[in-house]
């Protein structure tokens, strides 16, 4: 996964704080060069956990971060069918497997993946790889046990 949006969404947050990016990465916890190192590619997974770190210091969600439309929302209307599609996606990825997956992961593994499929309507197939990915630090169907 490229993190152009990510990076994007990060640079667009700091100009509109008058702060440099650099400097929200510092005083946020995740590392001063944070962002240049998902540029060049030395972080090629950055975990939801860091994530939401900066995007608490910058004042927003890490959804929004990731490339969810609206900055700031804090609850999304419910859409019974795209939840279910939602944890009916996770679980077939996953192989059975999804009980591997710590609780607090879980949760945080359907709300990531329904708030990104809130703009289209439906479950991505690249979502949930990614999804899986940053909040579990990698793909629970390739960890070995």
């Amino acid at each position: 996964m490229g993190f152009e949006v990510l990076i994007n969404r990060v640079e667009t947050r700091c100009k509109e704080l008058n702060m440099a990016v650099s400097t929200a990465c510092h005083d946020s916890g995740v590392g001063r060069g944070f962002i240049n190192d998902l540029r060049n590619g030395k972080n090629k997974n950055p975990g939801l956990d860091t994530i939401e770190k900066l995007a608490r210091y910058l004042k927003t969600s890490s959804l929004w971060l990731l490339g969810g439309e609206e900055e700031g929302s804090e609850s999304l209307p419910l859409n019974e069918n795209l939840l279910e599609d939602a944890i009916t996606a996770l679980m077939a990825h996953t192989k059975g497997k999804w009980a591997e997956l710590p609780p607090l992961k879980m949760a945080r593994s359907v709300s990531a993946l329904y708030e990104l499929s809130m703009p289209s309507g439906k479950v991505q197939g690249d979502s949930i790889a990614t999804v899986l990915r940053l909040v579990g630090g990698q793909d629970v169907t390739t960890a070995r046990a």
